[in-house]
């Protein structure tokens, strides 16, 4: 079988692909120039072009019997909203207009648990959705919409689904909160408690997310949604976890967030000029006066998803991550 892939050269997708070649598959991938060469060492095909270039994307769905469209713009912060537009939605539109018009036997479209909003008070599943001023970002208010856009396509024949994976971590990841957190404990660092880290946030092991993927392509129901998600725990507790599977205790230092937005505020003024990324936004900071928890019941029911425990995948992500430690 033949896959087309976008969004191959990220933290998932790379992971994803990585998996398809083990399975046997031939694939190809649509990779921004800037971003071939981490491919370089795969046995597969790269097409080299733009999510938003229609002929790449033609030429790279060409003769696949799937496409997984993963690729999007993923950050919390940019100097033009627009950005998230033409690459989230506009990119996304042109890869269901190419899958369809060649005949894809499915497409599995990776979007976020962001775009269901936050979910005080519940554990939310796929019916959720928050009024759109609760998304926090430009991402999160573009991929909603490119959920539409899937959602309409399914309504016109073209066999797609959605996946929706909450906060993602382990290997190969190096950089991510959950590494960073692991790291500075071990390393007798203190760790700042956002908004004294109440906040409850939903957890994912990367194998289950990509296990979860390749569910949903061979037994998801088109046009529908499923969450990949793990476990949801406060950050205290994960703080606790992590320390717990590091073998060190941890040092804690809890951050007001009116300090943090005020910090936020001074780091955009800062990129803006410098025409970089904020190390801290308000779009960020804001999103810890909520909590974001959900539940994969649905996936669980209807794909055989089974996420591994927060204390698996910690113990597992450590075992790898402290060699860079």
């Amino acid at each position: 079988m033949l896959i087309g892939v976008t969004g191959g050269t990220g933290f998932v997708g790379r992971t994803l692909v990585e998996h398809l070649i083990a399975r046997g598959q031939q694939v190809r991938v649509l990779a921004r120039p800037t971003s071939v060469t981490r491919l370089a060492d795969l046995p597969i095909e790269i097409i080299t072009g733009d999510l938003t270039e229609r002929a790449a994307v033609e030429r790279t769905v060409a003769g696949c019997e799937q496409v997984y469209h993963m690729a999007s713009l993923v950050q919390l912060w940019a100097r033009d909203d627009r950005l998230f537009e033409e690459i989230n939605v506009t990119g996304t539109q042109i890869v269901l207009d190419v899958a369809a018009a060649s005949g894809v036997g499915r497409v599995v479209y990776t979007s976020s648990v962001r775009t269901l909003g936050p979910t005080d008070g519940r554990i939310a599943d796929e019916t959720y959705r928050s009024p759109v001023r609760y998304l926090s970002s430009g991402y999160d208010r573009t991929k909603r919409a490119a959920e539409a856009l899937v959602r309409e396509a399914t309504m016109r024949g073209l066999d797609a689904v959605i996946v929706s994976p909450s906060n993602i971590y382990g290997p190969p990841q190096t950089e991510g909160r959950i590494a960073r957190l692991l790291q500075r404990i071990a390393r007798g660092k203190t760790v700042p408690l956002v908004g004294w880290g109440t906040t409850s946030e939903n957890y994912v092991y990367i194998e289950d997310v990509i296990a979860g993927h390749l569910l949903a392509a061979e037994r998801g129901r088109a046009g529908e949604t499923y969450i990949l998600g793990g476990e949801n725990c406060v950050f205290t507790a994960l703080v606790a976890q992590a320390a717990n599977v590091v073998g060190q205790p941890p040092r804690m230092l809890p951050c007001p967030l009116t300090f943090l937005a005020t910090l936020a505020v001074l780091q955009e003024s800062i990129a803006t000029v410098r025409h970089s990324q904020p190390a801290l936004t308000r779009l960020w900071v804001d999103a810890f006066r909520h909590n974001w928890t959900y539940t994969s019941a649905k996936a669980e029911r209807e794909l055989g998803y089974h996420p591994r425990s927060l204390c698996d995948g910690l113990t597992t992500y450590w075992d790898w991550l402290k060699q860079f430690v």
